[in-house]
């Protein structure tokens, strides 16, 4: 009689965790991110390298020359 119980809360802790994995993922996925324990790769790697440069620039954090050069090193990838 023991072990039925104690499996039986075994089990209703792993429902639960399920239950906070969906949630977790559904919250994530309405607010735009992707999450995932599952390496991705480096789908967008320039464009996102280019975007990154051209945030800093328009925030005032390079100059032009420094953007240029980077912009230039990037794409040369």
């Amino acid at each position: 009689m023991m072990f039925g119980m104690g499996f039986g809360s075994i089990f209703g802790i792993l429902i639960l965790l399920l239950i906070g994995w969906g949630v977790l993922n559904f919250v994530n996925v309405n607010r735009g991110q992707r999450t995932s324990f599952l390496p991705q790769g480096n789908a967008g790697g320039a464009s996102d390298a280019l975007e990154i440069l051209k945030q800093r620039y328009a925030r005032g954090e390079i100059s032009k020359e420094e953007y240029e050069r980077m912009k230039q090193d990037i794409t040369a990838l």
